[in-house]
């Protein structure tokens, strides 16, 4: 069997285990065209989310089970996905014309840009506003640890959900002049959740 082989195999598991989240997705990729104009979301891009769904499902699972405390190499695998159906979400977001935007799909926009700054540029979102230097302590560190802010040398903390099983990242949000944990998960299902 074939990586190539592998990879429809568990994209079809996906599929199978969730219908319920493909039927939505359908649903999603054909409103998206027709209110917003355009026709950005990629069916492959649908298909990465149910895979991590599914890997963030395994994950819980795991961390509940007898291997919880085995390295696990998919981990790396279930981050770089994320962070490409982040970026590519983010995309089809930055795309829709602001006279189209919605209150829904505005919000989403500022609060996917929050990650993909970071992720793609190594800066906090919108660091313009910023009313003066600003110092960062590391994750869980003590204050004195506290580090300045160097744009193009932001590494934003990165961390798992334990709720879900699904990647997040705690970007600097300069409007509240504090972090804010966003979960991959919790992006998809705000998604899905345009038009309800």
């Amino acid at each position: 069997m074939t990586i190539s082989d592998l990879l429809e195999v568990a994209s079809n598991e996906a599929m199978r285990t969730q219908p319920d989240i493909q039927a939505r997705w359908v649903a999603h990729v054909t409103r998206f065209a027709t209110v917003f104009g355009m026709a950005l979301i990629r069916p492959g891009d649908t298909r990465i989310d149910m895979l991590l769904r599914s890997l963030e499902d395994e994950r819980m699972a795991r961390q509940e089970g007898p291997k919880k405390d085995q390295v696990d190499f998919a981990f790396d695998l279930q981050v770089s996905l994320s962070n490409a159906w982040m970026l590519s979400t983010y995309d089809a977001l930055a795309a829709i014309r602001p006279e189209r935007r919605t209150a829904k799909s505005q919000a989403l926009y500022a609060k996917a840009k929050l990650v993909r700054v970071p992720t793609a540029k190594a800066e906090i979102a919108n660091d313009r506003g910023l009313k003066g230097p600003l110092s960062l302590k590391p994750l869980g560190g003590p204050v004195a640890e506290a580090e300045e802010y160097i744009k193009g040398e932001y590494r934003m903390p990165t961390g798992l959900d334990v709720t879900t099983g699904s990647y997040r990242w705690f970007p600097f949000d300069v409007a509240l002049n504090d972090h804010v944990w966003i979960s991959r998960r919790e992006l998809s299902d705000e998604f899905l959740a345009l038009f309800d």
